[in-house]
C-alpha cells in the first residue's frame, strides 16, 4: 500500500517541528509490512525534507500543490481531505511538545491483513 503522511501538524508538531510521539516506531512498522510510505505539505518540500531528516525519518515529501505522481491508498492527515479518491484518516492536530502526546499506531491505519500486503 501507497501511505502519505501530511507533514506539519501530523508528523511533525506545528509550533515546534518535533516529531509527533511515536511516529518514528510508526512509520518504521509500515515500511517493515511492505507499505511505502511517503509525505506531502503545503509549505516548501525542500525544508521539510531537511527537518524529517534532522530528526531521522527518510521519504520524499510532495507538495500538495501539485498532483501527485500516484494515487496514495492512504492518507493521514490533521485536516480533512474531500478532493482526494483515497482512504483519509484524519487525527488530531499536533502542536507540538507542549501538548497532550497523541501517537498514531500502524494498526489505527490499517487492518491485520493491510499491515500484511
Amino acid at each position: 500500500m501507497r501511505i502519505l503522511f501530511d507533514v506539519s501538524g501530523t508528523v511533525l508538531g506545528m509550533a515546534d517541528m518535533t516529531p509527533r510521539p511515536g511516529i518514528k516506531e510508526t512509520i518504521e512498522t509500515l515500511r517493515n509490512f511492505g507499505n511505502a510510505v511517503d509525505f506531502w505539505t503545503g509549505g516548501p518540500t525542500s525544508e521539510y525534507s531537511f527537518i524529517l531528516s534532522q530528526h531521522g525519518i527518510d521519504g520524499t515529501v510532495y507538495s500538495k500543490n501539485n498532483p501527485l505522481p500516484f494515487v496514495p491508498d492512504i492518507c493521514v492527515d490533521d485536516d480533512h481531505l474531500d478532493y482526494l479518491s483515497c482512504k483519509v484518516v484524519v487525527v488530531p492536530r499536533y502542536i507540538g511538545g507542549n501538548s497532550p502526546h497523541m501517537e498514531i499506531k500502524a494498526s489505527a491505519l490499517l487492518s491485520t491483513s493491510d499491515l500484511r500486503k
